[in-house]
């Protein structure tokens, strides 16, 4: 009697949490993560880890079984919702090479194009030293490195 009455308040107390993980899984994995609301998608993983933790509460105090397998069940639901790749691999490499890196590249095209320029003002300046006096090759290759001696 005791457990039972244990697992009806365990149960009560948390299962509107696992009522509202429930229906945005299935609203997730039937329609398009963007057609949820920005409140669904940060509720999404606090009542991921909610779940998890009524998980543990359940397996350490022995809970009903059939308890234990439903939130077992949920949780890994949720898991594949929230850590697995929506996209295959081979369009998950064409999209970055498509799109995330021409971005990531655009984003910092100022820093590169300074570094560029400073790349080439320094291997002009440095042909021009040399040209003008050759001692000033060994100041800028060291002697080990086998192509100077040549």
């Amino acid at each position: 009697m005791t457990i039972t009455f244990a697992t009806r308040h365990f149960r009560a107390e948390r299962e509107a949490d696992w009522a509202r993980l429930e229906e945005l899984l299935t609203r997730l994995e039937t329609k398009s993560p963007r057609r949820l609301s920005d409140e669904d998608l940060v509720d999404l993983p606090r009542l991921y880890r909610a779940t998890l933790s009524s998980l543990s509460i359940a397996r350490a105090t022995s809970l009903d079984a059939s308890l234990v397998g439903y939130l077992e069940a949920l949780s890994t639901r949720a898991y594949f919702a929230l850590y697995s790749a929506r996209e295959p691999w081979m369009r998950q490499v064409k999209a970055f090479f498509t799109t995330a890196w021409p971005r990531s590249v655009r984003a910092i095209g100022p820093e590169l194009l300074l570094a560029t320029a400073l790349l080439i003002l320094s291997a002009v300046a440095a042909y021009h030293l040399v040209r003008a006096d050759p001692a000033w090759f060994p100041a800028m290759i060291s002697p080990k490195w086998p192509a100077a001696a040549t």
